[in-house]
């Protein structure tokens, strides 16, 4: 009786009580892991600082146009506003608004260009130079965030008799999780056991540090920062964006504060270094949240590609990556689309490109005046996605199996090394940089016309492709081209370079007094906080299999790393689909025996006919494809670049 009493009180207990009670008793499961993860949290010395900048590309427009500070400022890209400043965001505006919905919150808002990267490029240099001549190991993240070791200059502060003879030291800014939450600072100093109290001080003196350091941006930059500051980069991000705007958090990794930070019930998807592809294939198996894959007993069938062990660890904050000290961009790249208007014709293709290849040597030109450093591009690199949808042709099977279902565009990219007779790098010397592609002289004129011509050659061998591939009935394409987005990126050679160097004050002065930045400041010279002792070496990622010298190239990681999801899920596909293709095809190569000399020589590699652009001239040669890296850029209107939300 008594239990058939009991399970009926259960039954009707409210939904979100029997929850509560769910996921304490899940917590109550987890807290010998949590324990054995916060024991390795405090036993650390690394203290790791988070910088964010605080709408970081409304910010620049302050510093661009100064008499807008204080005012409503949003940042246009693709006819959407992708961010805007704290004066506007008091009206209603978000992220993603529309420019008429935009207007009807905020009447008195302006609003800015934010395509044109070029300027938010320039202030992010100038922020990560300013950081890197003080502190070893730097790294960037994106446009608007950085990591910063202070490891040593924690140990060394700790070791100032000044400091050695006092006793609790105030922290700046913020503590995880603040009196406003539940549990209260109370809580938080309850917990904070002996192991506990050499982190605290370490963090403290941390907190010191990330405080002078964003004070110091402030003054000599102009931007303002919200800082994290805890014991790896995890954490630290994690807690960054805590206290927004202009604010700093601490985290002191004990057991109460990690459960409040990363709850048992917190989404996969919201822990940095899961990315959307292993979010989608642990959802295949019933992992939603951080506590499912906690108390999972799949992790040992699980692919060893989704490396169960490492996501274990990052649901439990635990995270061993280095701050990388960040070298010289390896790749520039540019890109237009045209959704009213796609490219359907070989006239506006090419007129297409040659625009595109002045606003690449554009960038060029802006970054050697920038680094007082010439490289020279290695690998050109071309991308373009065809207008979806494409109409079915009767008759032809589609991936739904219904002969009129359409297909949506697909992002396809092509690379070709070039010749190391084309010098595209020049120094600078003493002149001021082209501030627009007007300002290219005749010789830079010279190389973006051959820049486009190639880049129109590795268009015809993406449209090659495609034909080869429709002819086998595995895809559906329209006999003539229709392009909506057009990328192109040159990729440098991995020479032997110093990652430390950074441009001279001289250098960056001459590089932002060229263009619309005077208002930024120049950055005083500051006593530099380096270690003597030189840290070890940074480790390099294993690269990713190489799919053959025409599907693609190998795509970097830390660029994938900073696109939208559901363009990462969509360009890992695409190199699938590529390797498939590329087997297939050397199936079909084989069976068919030589090519006919007939082909011409835009046949593709499977033997089917292809798009011919034209009579080839004698002096021209085809270049060789490689390897390299296939830079994308997200097709969805959510913008250009990627960060300045803050």
């Amino acid at each position: 009786m008594q239990r058939a009493a009991g399970a009926l009180t259960s039954g009707l207990l409210e939904p979100s009580v029997r929850v509560v009670g769910d996921l304490a008793a899940r917590e109550a499961r987890l807290e010998a892991p949590r324990l054995e993860a916060c024991q390795r949290h405090l036993l650390s010395e690394r203290v790791v600082l988070a910088l964010d900048c605080d709408c970081f590309y409304a910010q620049c427009e302050e510093l661009r146009r100064p008499e807008l500070a204080g005012k409503p400022i949003g940042v246009q890209q693709k006819m959407l506003v992708i961010t805007s400043n704290y004066p506007a965001r008091a009206f209603g505006v978000k992220k993603g608004d529309s420019l008429a919905a935009v207007k009807k919150k905020c009447p008195g808002i302006t609003i800015c260009n934010g395509e044109d990267l070029t300027f938010y490029r320039m202030i992010a240099q100038r922020i990560f130079d300013f950081v890197a001549a003080r502190f070893d190991q730097v790294e960037k993240l994106g446009l608007d965030e950085l990591f910063v070791d202070v490891t040593d200059a924690v140990r060394r502060r700790l070791q100032d008799p000044s400091v050695q003879g006092r006793g609790e030291l105030d922290m700046a800014g913020f503590e995880f999780p603040g009196a406003a939450d539940a549990g209260g600072v109370e809580c938080l100093y309850r917990s904070l056991g002996s192991a506990a109290a050499p982190a605290r001080r370490r963090l403290a003196v941390a907190s010191q540090i990330a405080s002078e350091l964003r004070e110091d941006l402030l003054r000599n930059v102009g931007v303002t920062t919200s800082a994290g500051v805890s014991v790896n980069k995890l954490l630290a991000k994690l807690v960054a964006s805590y206290r927004k705007p202009s604010q700093q958090t601490v985290l002191v990794p004990t057991p109460g504060n990690m459960v409040r930070l990363i709850p048992a019930d917190r989404p996969l998807n919201q822990i940095p270094g899961i990315g959307f592809s292993a979010v989608r294939e642990l959802q295949g198996h019933g992992l939603n949240v951080v506590g499912d894959l906690l108390e999972s007993t799949l992790l040992g069938i699980l692919p060893t590609r989704l490396r169960p062990d490492h996501l274990r660890d990052l649901c439990l904050g635990l995270d061993d990556s280095e701050v990388q000290r960040s070298g010289l961009p390896k790749s520039v790249g540019v890109e237009d689309s045209f959704w009213r208007n796609p490219v359907e014709t070989r006239d506006a293709l090419a007129a297409s490109l040659e625009t595109l290849a002045r606003k690449l040597l554009l960038k060029v030109r802006q970054d050697e005046a920038c680094y007082q450093k010439v490289r020279q591009p290695s690998t050109l690199v071309v991308a373009v996605r065809s207008s979806p949808p494409v109409a079915a042709v009767p008759g032809t099977p589609s991936r739904s199996g219904k002969d009129s279902a359409p297909l949506p565009g697909k992002r396809e990219s092509r690379q070709a090394q070039l010749p190391t007779t084309l010098q595209i790098g020049r120094h600078p010397g003493t002149r001021s940089p082209p501030e627009t592609p007007k300002d290219l002289d005749d010789t830079d004129l010279e190389i973006a016309a051959n820049i486009a011509r190639r880049a129109q050659d590795l268009v015809s061998k993406v449209d090659s492709s495609a034909a080869a591939v429709a002819a086998r009935g595995q895809a559906q394409r329209p006999a003539t081209f229709r392009f909506n987005i057009i990328n192109v990126a040159l990729k440098f050679s991995s020479g032997p370079s110093d990652p430390t160097r950074t441009p001279g004050a001289g250098a960056m002065d001459r590089f932002l007094s060229s263009s619309a930045a005077k208002s930024a400041g120049t950055c005083a010279a500051h006593p530099a906080e380096r270690s003597a002792v030189t840290r070890k070496r940074q480790r390099t990622s294993a690269p990713l299999p190489y799919l053959g010298e025409s599907d693609g190239a190998d795509i970097d990681e830390t660029i994938l790393a900073q696109l939208p999801p559901d363009i990462q899920k969509e360009i890992q596909e695409e190199q699938r689909r590529r390797l498939r293709q590329k087997k297939e095809g050397r199936a079909l190569e084989a069976a068919a025996g030589p090519p006919c000399p007939e082909a011409g020589r835009n046949s593709s590699r499977t033997g089917a006919a292809a798009l011919v652009w034209g009579p080839k001239k004698k002096s021209q040669t085809k270049a060789p494809v490689g390897r390299g890296i296939a830079q994308f850029f997200s097709s969805s209107p959510r913008g250009v670049g990627r960060g300045g939300g803050g």
